[in-house]
């Protein structure tokens, strides 16, 4: 392909609905063992339900934040595969549907702990932990988020047609509100749909450890696409391998980024020693959650860092495949770790099931159909954005 593609060009092919077949088929898959899980085990189905929503929420919400933080920061490196994270963002459509469905269907098995409160500590928070409230906060959450994503896709594809700055100007105005918004509504969703799991336990940093969570799911996501877009010619073909490098730069911050919060949460709360938040912590080790424990400080933190500690592998598309399917999977384990404890941990531990592999390829299928239709009704590069040239030939 040369550099002077036409419109049409930089489209998905009518050869890449292979990708949407692969994507139809784990979430045939995975529906189907889904199925069994929730046959044999309802109440375990449903915490993994909510596994796999705050596991996609990351990824679309994670998204939909590099998009404003480019036109917050005026980078340009990011700019010729922006439109994957917006296309990652439409994820936050169908999870607005997920999370009423479990709202309406799943809150018994998920909540009810402060659904029906047995102890002072409970009742005194039903002013918050009440389910009219809940549901009011779901919506204003996903309103906003599915709003943002419409104002941002809508001003950058526009600018397809005139290349006209002044729709850069709206999204960088638009970034700033939306920064103040996703600050609040990130902490909100990771404070209701997995601290609340637990009401007797409260941080005042878990909204900062589920974002620095979404931060290493997002930019894992926007890596597998962009190599994969990239190897199969639908990128610009002139992108370097410095955009690589970025990419894989950003994996390793932010997933020391989510170390140092994890550390900084852990130490201050077993120096402190309350027992109202130590707890929290010893049912992650007691009842065979220690060996998840350990297995989320080696797998987590200490293997991607030296892993992903050399500049040279940063640009290795193959090499940045793998790590990308690794931190996803580790983050999987991550919310794993932060949800299933309160299903029934004095009975039944830390024990995976094979229908468990089930949701992960629901997750997997999920982003990959939603990605591809979005993705499928416009350019997958910004052909007229003001800074599509400075990112092409982007150069750390």
């Amino acid at each position: 392909m040369s550099a002077k593609q036409n419109h049409a060009e930089y489209r998905l092919s009518t050869q890449a609905r292979s990708l949407n077949a692969i994507g139809g088929s784990l979430i045939a898959i995975g529906g189907i063992l889904a199925v069994f899980s929730f046959q044999s085990d309802v109440h375990r189905a449903w915490h993994w339900v909510v596994i796999t929503f705050m596991f996609l929420l990351s990824v679309g919400l994670g998204n939909l934040f590099l998009v404003a933080l480019e036109y917050l920061v005026n980078a340009a490196w990011s700019t010729p595969i922006r439109r994957i994270s917006e296309g990652l963002g439409a994820l936050l459509y169908p999870l607005a549907v997920v999370a009423i469905l479990i709202v309406v269907l799943g809150r018994e098995q998920i909540f009810h702990h402060w659904l029906h409160p047995h102890d002072n500590i409970v009742k005194g928070k039903v002013g918050y932990l009440n389910i009219g409230f809940f549901t009011v906060r779901v919506l204003l959450c996903f309103g906003l988020w599915c709003l943002f994503h419409k104002l941002f896709t809508a001003n950058s594809q526009a600018q397809d047609k005139d290349g006209d700055p002044k729709y850069t100007h709206r999204n960088v105005r638009l970034s700033t509100v939306f920064m103040l918004v996703f600050a609040i509504s990130i902490t909100v969703a990771a404070m209701d749909w997995i601290m609340s799991l637990d009401p007797h336990w409260f941080s005042t940093m878990f909204g900062v450890y589920y974002f620095a969570g979404t931060l290493i799911a997002a930019v894992s996501v926007l890596t597998l696409f962009t190599v994969y877009l990239k190897e199969n010619g639908y990128l610009h073909p002139a992108l370097q391998k410095d955009t690589y490098y970025s990419l894989g730069l950003m994996m390793f911050a932010f997933n020391t980024f989510w170390a140092y919060i994890a550390f900084s949460q852990f130490m201050l709360i077993w120096y402190a020693n309350l027992p109202e938040e130590t707890l929290w912590f010893i049912k992650r080790w007691d009842h065979g959650w220690m060996y998840v424990s350990l297995a989320l400080m080696v797998l987590h933190f200490f293997v991607p860092f030296f892993a992903l500690l050399s500049r040279t592998v940063k640009t290795v598309p193959g090499y940045l495949k793998f790590m990308a399917f690794y931190l996803l999977g580790v983050h999987f384990l991550d919310l794993y770790w932060l949800i299933m404890p309160n299903y029934h941990p004095e009975e039944h531990g830390s024990v995976f099931g094979l229908t468990d592999l089930g949701f992960v390829a629901v997750a997997a299928g999920i982003v990959i159909v939603v990605f591809h239709k979005a993705i499928s009704r416009f350019n997958l590069t910004p052909i007229k954005d003001p800074k599509l040239e400075r990112g092409i030939h982007f150069r750390m």
